[in-house]
């Protein structure tokens, strides 16, 4: 590696080409940000070069110049570099290679327009053209001194052409016209500080050798202007290092697409990224942000460490990236039918709704539709899985459980999820209570829907309750998005006002305290309901808000339905209203049940998982004990062939359909730890004792409140150890 300090305009001058390739992002300076800093920067820079020519002697060298320091520019050979045409592949600094292309673009279209002639200190719009911006008997690509990627590329080469480009959109075009109407208006004699502000600028041009390790330098890089996001990064590792061509191939089939579907959403980009380490690492929690990235870099290694991997990697990358902008974006689902399709999309709407936008769930959704696409879940199974979460997330909220460690909730949820059977896998994860955030049972939803306010402090939650109950079996839904929430028992009640005094007749004449009814039922859901006409209701009594025109008696909303048919409304009838909107909603948001086989096979795979790589002769028994339990061992077999043995740390777990033992050898002993409760074994043996007794077991894995001990000192223990596992075992059918 070269690093050299040199003025950007003797950088850019004379034959060669400059390519930014395919891996950087596109160009993205701003006329309002960075290009207006670059022209300040410039103009101040020729202030004081002409201000130093007229009160000093002439310059001796460059180094006397003033000059302003812009940064670092590094490059590399690309393919066809030679010493009679150097082509050099841009590795960091085109956003400012590019904006000075621009500025002296903008600078040579003036000159060419202005009707009065140039100052004598600046080049004339064929020198520019041919010193800075074209290579001179060059065709085709070569021609052009800096070559764009992407779609930049093709708006540059007009610019640089006088092509027509008003159809194309792009940052290139608008802070050329930006350039441009700056220069118009300056007058014409400061068009000279303009060229000695460009002449002032200076980088540090850094050339890298094929040793270099250019990831690494652009990663150490402190560049100025816009900073790089986790998705810049990731990108140019994986193209970076690659053959041009190779690289140019792997980024049209693979990350362009991915970049497309997050065209304008560059923070979902992000969490895709962010969500994509994660699930491919199967991690249990979430990744920081400033750790993505790092992460990331580890685990491709390895794929760009043989050209085979790359491929497979971004397929399913591409892949992944397709279910997660459908989730988030609302992107099409392959390989669902017509009929389930729609379900599918407000499914995801709901979701989105409940958590702000998706970020959370869509690394467990993520790896739902992968399931799907392998064919492991039906689209039937798929809609189910979406409901189970919006069943979780609902109950929660409508019970005020906390929320704010969702995230790690849902990547411990995908990392749960295998292959054979996702939907019993998701089913098993939460009922395991994934970071103790439980899923709230009908009796614990009930009782928020009957106590709890809804409204003011969750009125988000509050209108998604109404809204799913009320288009909850409907074929056509209704769109409630300009509804709002209605007290029908008024938020306001007055006694010196005439409705204020109807509604406390009506109360008091049901055998209510008015007061502490209004208090009590206010803002509870039997008393709020969906309506365009909140203002036209206002505070009016019953009677009128049912009778009155769009009234509650000609509202097309079915939780509207009951509030109609009643004479009254009083705490009676906001009790009866709420057991109606809490049994939809049960039926709504069902209470997750799951077999308790599925949960301990759950737990057994686990456990296998954990103990991958010990087994039973690595543990640390003395020779005498190991004699002991190699008998037992060897016995365990003629109880039954279902029994799943798990080499624990310092002990051997063992299970049929669930644990029922544990053995931890001990110096002198063999401590069995049984699930078979103290009080229910008859003709108890003398070393058998309680463990509800024993506040440590020492190397003990499953030590628990209730179950069993015995130690086993000699052979003439054996049978009667041999009885309590036999015992044990039965109990764990």
């Amino acid at each position: 590696m070269d690093a050299n300090k040199t003025p950007l305009i003797t950088f850019l001058s004379g034959k060669k080409q400059f390519s930014i390739p395919v891996f950087q992002r596109k160009y993205a300076w701003t006329d309002t940000g960075d290009c207006n800093q670059l022209w300040d920067d410039v103009l101040r820079s020729g202030k004081d070069v002409l201000r130093s020519r007229q009160t000093a002697r002439p310059f001796a060298s460059d180094e006397d110049r003033p000059h302003h320091f812009l940064g670092s520019v590094v490059h590399k050979p690309a393919s066809g570099h030679s010493a009679g045409f150097p082509r050099w592949q841009v590795i960091d600094g085109q956003q400012r290679l590019t904006t000075l292309t621009l500025l002296l673009l903008a600078i040579r279209d003036h000159l060419r327009a202005a009707s009065s002639a140039s100052p004598e200190s600046l080049p004339s719009p064929e020198e520019l053209n041919a010193e800075y911006l074209v290579n001179a008997f060059q065709t085709a690509d070569d021609r052009y001194r800096l070559l764009l990627g992407r779609q930049d590329r093709a708006v540059l080469t007009a610019l640089i052409d006088r092509h027509d480009h008003s159809e194309a959109s792009s940052q290139v075009s608008a802070n050329y016209a930006w350039f441009r109407t700056r220069l118009t208006e300056l007058d014409p004699a400061d068009l000279s500080r303009v060229w000695e502000g460009i002449g002032s600028l200076v980088i540090v041009e850094v050339t890298l050798h094929s040793n270099d390790d250019a990831q690494m330098i652009y990663e150490s890089l402190n560049s100025t202007g816009i900073p790089l996001r986790t998705s810049d990064f990731v990108r140019n590792y994986i193209l970076m290092g690659l053959d041009v061509d190779y690289q140019t191939d792997l980024y049209n089939r693979f990350w362009s697409k991915i970049e497309n579907l997050y065209r304008d959403h560059d923070n979902e980009l992000d969490d895709f990224v962010s969500d994509y380490v994660d699930l491919i690492q199967g991690s249990v929690t979430r990744t920081k942000k400033d750790e993505v990235y790092p992460r990331f870099r580890k685990y491709w290694r390895k794929r760009r460490s043989v050209q085979e991997g790359i491929e497979p990697s971004l397929v399913h990358m591409l892949r992944l990236a397709r279910h997660h902008a459908a989730f988030r974006l609302g992107h099409p689902v392959s390989g669902i039918s017509d009929e389930s399709i729609a379900r599918l999309r407000q499914s995801f709407a709901r979701l989105r709704h409940m958590t702000a936008g998706g970020r959370t769930p869509a690394i467990t959704v993520m790896r739902l539709l992968d399931c799907h696409q392998d064919r492991s879940l039906t689209s039937t199974d798929l809609l189910a899985t979406l409901s189970m979460i919006e069943s979780f997330l609902v109950r929660r909220a409508a019970c005020r459980l906390p929320t704010n460690s969702y995230e790690k909730v849902f990547a411990l949820l995908a990392s749960k999820i295998g292959s054979s059977d996702p939907l019993s896998d998701l089913r098993v994860a939460l009922h395991r209570r994934p970071w103790n955030y439980e899923f709230p049972s009908d009796s614990q939803l009930a009782r928020a829907l009957r106590e709890d306010d809804l409204y003011p402090q969750r009125r988000h939650v509050c209108k998604f309750l109404l809204d799913r109950i009320e288009n909850h079996g409907r074929e056509e839904i209704v769109n409630t998005s300009k509804f709002t929430i209605e007290h029908i028992m008024p938020q306001t009640v007055r006694e010196t006002s005439a409705h204020g005094r109807a509604w406390i007749e009506m109360l008091e004449e049901a055998g209510f305290d008015w007061k502490d009814a209004h208090d009590t039922w206010l803002h509870r859901i039997g008393n709020l309901t969906l309506t365009g006409h909140n203002w036209d209701y206002s505070d009016r009594p019953f009677g009128d808000k049912k009778g009155m025109e769009f009234g509650f008696s000609q509202s097309p909303l079915r939780l509207n339905d009951f509030v109609a048919k009643q004479v009254a409304w009083t705490p009676n009838e906001m009790r009866a209203r709420t057991e109606e909107l809490l049994a939809t909603a049960i039926k709504i948001w069902p209470q997750l049940r799951v077999a308790e086989s599925l949960v301990e096979r759950a737990v057994i795979r686990e456990k296998l998982s954990e103990a991958k790589g010990r087994t039973v002769e690595d543990i640390s028994m003395e020779p005498s004990i190991r004699k002991f339990f190699d008998e037992i061992r060897a016995r365990l077999q003629d109880i039954g062939s279902n029994i799943t043995e798990i080499p624990e740390e310092g002990s051997v777990s063992y299970w049929r359909s669930r644990y029922f033992l544990e053995i931890v050898p001990q110096k002198y002993r063999l401590d069995l730890l049984l699930a078979l409760e103290f009080g229910e074994i008859a003709n108890r043996p003398a070393r058998a004792e309680s463990l509800r007794t024993r506040t440590f077991v020492a190397r003990s894995r499953h030590k628990a409140n209730s179950g069993t001990i015995f130690s086993l000192y000699g052979a003439k223990d054996l049978d009667t150890a041999m009885h309590l596992i036999e015992q044990a075992y039965r109990r764990a059918e």
